[in-house]
């Protein structure tokens, strides 16, 4: 597991939508350099367009619940599919942020791992889920969901 902290990021080393972000070290970088450190709780919705560039839309989600239900995670999954269609969006990454420690919580990773199920019934294809977490930011493997979970 590693994270990427602020002290790592290339804060303004690249222009942040007209690269491709091919790798998952440049997704953090991306998701690091937009955001920050985590300052409050919520999901950010980012579209990737079929070159895999970040679209300028960013989605943010406040009002989830802390543990996940069917019906939440079909309306976020909806949402999503709907945003990636109205902005000719081709990939999705999800960003769940939250203060506190870098490895996911129990609820976290069900979120996660309810949400990535939900994108593959519906053929959404989600490049990657992030945690943007008090220090910094790292991408979510499933293996680990599945382990926290």
């Amino acid at each position: 597991m590693t994270t990427l902290t602020t002290t790592d990021a290339p804060l303004a080393s690249r222009d942040s939508l007209s690269e491709p972000l091919t790798t998952d070290r440049l997704l953090e970088e991306q998701v690091l350099s937009c955001m920050g450190p985590a300052c409050r709780t919520q999901v950010w919705l980012l579209l990737l367009d079929s070159d895999e560039r970040q679209l300028p839309v960013a989605i943010p989600c406040d009002d989830l619940r802390p543990e996940p239900s069917e019906l939440e995670v079909d309306n976020l999954a909806a949402f999503a599919a709907g945003m990636l269609f109205d902005r000719g969006g081709s990939q999705l990454v999800m960003v769940w942020e939250r203060q506190g420690r870098s490895s996911p919580t129990p609820a976290d990773a069900r979120w996660a791992a309810a949400f990535a199920e939900r994108c593959e019934r519906r053929g959404i294809r989600l490049r990657a889920q992030l945690l943007c977490h008090s220090r910094g930011v790292r991408v979510l493997r499933p293996a680990e969901l599945r382990a926290a979970a």
